[in-house]
């Protein structure tokens, strides 16, 4: 009868019930602390009681640095990134209060990259023939919809990466204002945790998200950029671009008036030579005339 002794849990040394859903790779632990390991942690079984202790000292920790989190722009939809450039951070999170909710803090230093993707779905439709039996049309027919995510990957000892759904619900053309809407703040999202800038500001115009300002370097201050949805990655590639050249033609116009004004002298040391041997040559004519 052993079998059904009461368990308790290797960490908090909490009971718990006769089925064990949370093992490590050395011993068990509890519901309670497993529901306040990071949610994007996801290796339980291949770490140790030490292992997941640490990190529960860690989220009680990413607790309290919450209460100084002060973020100043947000993006996003159901799932939100709020940023906060004065501490260089930013947290994701689906609740309104996320405080609550405890979302990893994640330094812009811990970025490794980010992308956005298109999921898309598809089902055939039928037809009914006389006896009511599903028919697939000749060609077949298929209804789409399409998600999309955005996967931030981050170098952290807990977790490797953190994923999320921009869209609200399935969209069914990806064409459409709507979609446009999504990948544009997908898009902005993914700017803004790579770029270690400011948080983009976004418009919508029509039913469009537009980028009409706000993505700079932290240590150049905010530059404006204005843009069509998706395109704020590419407009900071040309504005570095735009800056690279700038310094290229500056150095190049150093170089030609430096150039310039060796010749100058050149022509002149040149001038006064031949002048000066000519009125020497002269005089010297005149005097044994």
């Amino acid at each position: 009868m052993a079998l059904f002794n009461k368990k308790y849990c290797d960490i908090c040394g909490g009971s718990m019930g006769i089925i064990i859903d949370n093992k490590a790779a050395d011993g068990n632990f509890c519901h309670a602390c497993a529901g306040k390991l990071s949610p994007y942690f996801h290796n339980a079984r291949n770490s140790t009681l030490r292992q997941i202790s640490e990190q529960l000292a860690y989220r009680e920790q990413n607790k309290q640095q919450l209460t100084l989190f002060n973020p100043s722009k947000t993006l996003g939809f159901k799932t939100k990134v709020y940023l906060d450039p004065g501490h260089n951070c930013f947290v994701v999170s689906k609740s309104s209060n996320y405080r609550n909710e405890n979302p990893d803090i994640i330094n812009l230093s811990m970025v490794t990259g980010a992308k956005s993707e298109t999921k898309e779905h598809k089902k055939e439709l039928y037809m009914k023939d006389s006896q009511g039996h599903n028919q697939s049309y000749n060609p077949r027919r298929y209804e789409y919809s399409y998600e999309i995510f955005v996967t931030i990957n981050v170098n952290s000892p807990y977790f490797s990466e953190i994923k999320f759904e921009v869209t609200d619900n399935p969209i069914a053309n990806k064409g459409s204002n709507e979609f446009m809407r999504y990948q544009n703040e997908a898009d902005l999202i993914v700017a803004a945790v790579t770029g270690r800038q400011a948080p983009v500001q976004t418009g919508v115009v029509g039913g469009v998200a537009n980028a009409v300002g706000g993505i700079g370097q932290a240590v150049a201050g905010v530059a404006g950029i204005a843009g069509l949805a998706g395109i704020a990655g590419t407009l900071l590639g040309n504005q570095n671009n735009q800056q690279a050249q700038m310094q290229q033609n500056m150095m190049n116009n150093q170089a030609y008036a430096q150039q310039n004004m060796m010749n100058n002298q050149a022509y002149a040391q040149q001038g006064m030579m031949n002048n000066n041997q000519g009125f020497a040559q002269q005089g010297f004519g005149n005097n044994q005339g």
